[in-house]
């Protein structure tokens, strides 16, 4: 009887020494996680607050539009109209919720009712087909 209560002893002993070293291990990776994204926010912020500073002083400011700028302007809002016009629905439809309403991805597909991967390869042959379509008036625009 001894013998039995001394290896349920030491069973429970090996137990809690392996569930010992698994905790250390699993603290020590979550720290070294939560360490890795602290470093990154910061990073991050530092990046944001160099960008911020570099385009707020005037140099990188755009020049004032002129007239003719402005004419190019708008004559190429006419065809990009138009180009997005031509583009088939479902397509024109995936784009416009993304380009202009800012929507993600994720939001799209759940709002459509479609999966992801659709959405994904939507946009890209929208934004293809748009880019064919605005070839040539891109071209016409910045030579003048």
């Amino acid at each position: 009887m001894p013998r039995t209560s001394h290896r349920r002893r030491s069973c429970a002993l090996t137990a809690a020494s392996i569930a010992c070293a698994i905790g250390n291990r699993f603290r020590a990776w979550l720290v070294r996680i939560s360490f890795h994204l602290a470093l990154d926010r910061l990073r991050s912020a530092k990046r944001r607050e160099q960008r911020d500073v570099l385009w707020s002083q005037p140099a990188h400011q755009p020049p004032a539009a002129t007239a003719e700028d402005l004419a190019a302007s708008s004559e190429f809002q006419v065809h990009l109209d138009r180009a997005l016009e031509e583009l088939p629905e479902k397509l024109r439809l995936v784009l416009l919720l993304a380009a202009m309403e800012g929507h993600t991805i994720d939001e799209i597909a759940s709002l459509l009712g479609i999966p992801v991967g659709t959405v994904k390869s939507r946009i890209f042959v929208a934004r293809k087909q748009l880019a064919e379509k605005l070839r040539c008036h891109v071209n016409i625009t910045k030579t003048r």
